[in-house]
């Protein structure tokens, strides 16, 4: 397990790029994963800082979960929206739905499950049939 949040992210870039994703959605899911651990760090375990970090690449779709033990949250309306006075705070769930296909919380929120399907033109390629080229 990584020890820091910068660590567990390129951990999961690189499990993501060694399954085909592109630049672009690397990208995505550095940034998605990255608010996840900090979530965690910041709003879980605050005092010893520990979360468990799982990737799983199944039926084309990357899975990242990240657990930690503090109490958590109730998920609700809020969830995925900007609460107005947060002055610059409360944008990682909304950037988490925005980047990722699906988002799902479990445990009363202390497990954020982020979920990103490899898109059709990298999935022939993972398969081992080459590029795809334009016939136009």
């Amino acid at each position: 397990m990584p020890t820091s949040v910068p660590k567990a992210r390129r951990v999961i870039v690189t499990f993501a790029a060694a399954h085909g994703f592109a630049q672009e959605d690397l990208e995505d899911i550095e940034t998605a994963a990255g608010e996840a651990l900090a979530n965690a760090i910041e709003h879980g375990n605050r005092a010893d800082g520990f979360i468990e970090l799982f990737c799983q690449f199944t039926d084309l779709v990357l899975v990242v979960e990240v657990k930690d033990w503090g109490a958590g949250f109730l998920p609700g309306k809020s969830i995925g929206e900007r609460s107005e006075g947060a002055r610059g705070r409360g944008w990682g769930i909304f950037l988490m739905k925005s980047l990722m296909d699906r988002v799902s919380h479990r445990e009363n929120g202390s497990l954020v499950r982020l979920e990103k399907r490899l898109p059709r033109a990298q999935r022939r390629q993972a398969q081992g049939h080459g590029p795809v080229r334009d016939l136009d």
